[in-house]
């Protein structure tokens, strides 16, 4: 018998299709990365194709991933794909809003009768419809209408923003099941509205600050529950929706960049979908996943968000990602448990890996025509420079080579990370049992307890204040 469970699951029909869908969605982004489609009801451009390619991606590699799901798995998954194209290539808002709504009640269904988990995404879906009602009142029928960009306004982005962040906010935890993989790479569709926001017009200076505080916010939330949130399951959402708000941070550089960084960070969180919870890992995926492995998924989404931050001027968010960053790399590093060959691991690390070192590509031909055809909303701070198989540059307002991969300006600070990563690793390795199984929960806790007596204001897990910290 294989080894590897998901490869006696290809034959499974409902992956097949999900994998024909995946294939179709990469072809509309390729048909359309020059000139958007636009129909009486349908409006079709890169920035709409990618955030199905993107939907694609996470449920085929959870399916891929998951050697216990059933072989009808993919019918729902089949169903979220059908409303997330009919939200994207609708060319009206409300009908766009709409079908997120559905796309809501579907992915909460599960959880019916637990409002608490149930709770962000129908609050995503109906701040959604606020926003597109709010543009339709003031006559805007069509994203691509000459005179849209008249009815934007700070209302309608209020609520826009909104919908974004709702989905990566704590406001509900639970243990991540089959049901649970739909609505956890479902969320990435509900920034899909904000990015576009710039078809309509560019953003005032007041909204993108708004978005990167939020963004930073959720990033910084995200990096102190991976590390402080007891159980497995809490740990794993705080690292997902780490890239939520690096998303959304990234998009409220409005710059070319930010937009460019912003599609990477969901192609990671698409990707982190699919990784184990609770699970062993070979120890090189969980470097991978913690963002510690160079050139790897996680650590490359990181890097751009925190180039494009710098090369827009916004030197404190760059703060922000990167110490954000050493924080969720440090907290998924002691938890690594033994070495172990799992398929979910496997999988997820290799999708991470190739990701990562297939970058440049990726960004040139896949994230760039959605750059060039928002371009018209969006500041000439932090440009983008592409030379594919080579490297991207991130050019400043002077027109200046802010960063380079692989010889980034920033990448002094990439190192250092890599380096601490590397040293908390050494310093609290995996300790053994008599048995053999991996125990890292005791330097986990001995590693947070020392944190919270030297910065108290972290809190611990269960809320309360450390009174015997260090005075000094």
């Amino acid at each position: 018998m294989s080894t590897y469970p998901f490869v006696r699951r290809l034959p499974n029909p409902s992956l097949l299709l999900l994998c024909v869908a995946f294939m179709g969605s990469l072809g509309m982004l390729w048909k359309v990365r020059r000139i958007p489609v636009g129909l009486p009801l349908v409006y079709i451009d890169a920035l709409a194709a990618i955030m199905i390619v993107l939907l694609c991606a996470g449920l085929v590699l959870t399916c891929l991933a998951n050697p216990n799901l059933p072989r009808s798995i993919g019918l729902p998954s089949l169903a979220l794909i059908l409303l997330a194209a009919l939200a994207c290539f609708s060319a009206a808002p409300l009908g766009a809003a709409l079908m997120l709504l559905l796309i809501a009640v579907l992915t909460v269904a599960p959880y019916i009768r637990r409002p608490a988990a149930a709770l962000p995404l129908l609050l995503a879906g109906l701040a959604a419809l606020v926003a597109a009602l709010g543009l339709t009142l003031r006559g805007v029928l069509r994203y691509d209408d000459p005179a849209a960009g008249a009815a934007l306004d700070s209302l309608v982005f209020w609520f826009t923003l909104m919908a974004a962040v709702i989905p990566a906010l704590p406001l509900a935890t639970s243990d991540q099941s089959t049901s649970d993989s739909y609505s956890a790479v479902a969320r990435l569709l509900f920034l899909y509205p904000l990015a576009r926001l710039f078809t309509l017009g560019p953003w005032n200076e007041g909204w993108s600050l708004a978005a990167m505080l939020l963004g930073g916010g959720v990033v910084s939330w995200a990096a102190l529950a991976t590390l402080t949130r007891p159980g497995a399951a809490a740990r794993a959402l705080g690292a997902q929706r780490f890239f939520l708000g690096l998303a959304l941070g990234a998009l409220g550089l409005a710059s070319s960049a930010g937009v460019a960084a912003c599609c990477y960070a969901l192609l990671t969180y698409a990707l982190l979908c699919a990784a184990p919870v609770g699970q062993r890992m070979p120890r090189w995926a969980g470097w991978a996943h913690a963002g510690a492995l160079p050139l790897a998924a996680p650590f490359m989404a990181c890097w751009l968000a925190i180039g494009a931050a710098a090369a827009s001027g916004a030197s404190v968010l760059a703060g922000v990602l990167w110490l954000a960053t050493l924080l969720r790399g440090a907290a998924l590093l002691l938890e690594q448990p033994a070495e172990a060959d799992r398929p979910a691991g496997v999988v997820a690390g290799s999708a991470f890996v190739a990701v990562g070192v297939f970058a440049p590509p990726i960004v040139a031909y896949l994230i760039q025509p959605v750059v060039d055809q928002l371009q018209g909303g969006l500041t000439p701070y932090g440009n983008l420079s592409i030379a594919p198989w080579v490297g991207l540059s991130l050019l400043d307002s002077g027109s200046r080579v802010v960063t380079t991969v692989p010889t980034l300006a920033a990448s002094g600070l990439m190192l250092v990370l890599v380096a601490l990563l590397f040293l908390l690793a050494r310093l609290w390795p995996d300790q053994q049992s008599s048995t053999g199984a991996a125990e890292p929960g005791p330097q986990r806790s001995l590693v947070i307890t020392e944190l919270i007596r030297a910065v108290p204001w972290l809190g611990t897990a269960d809320n309360t204040k450390a009174s015997d910290h260090d005075p000094r």
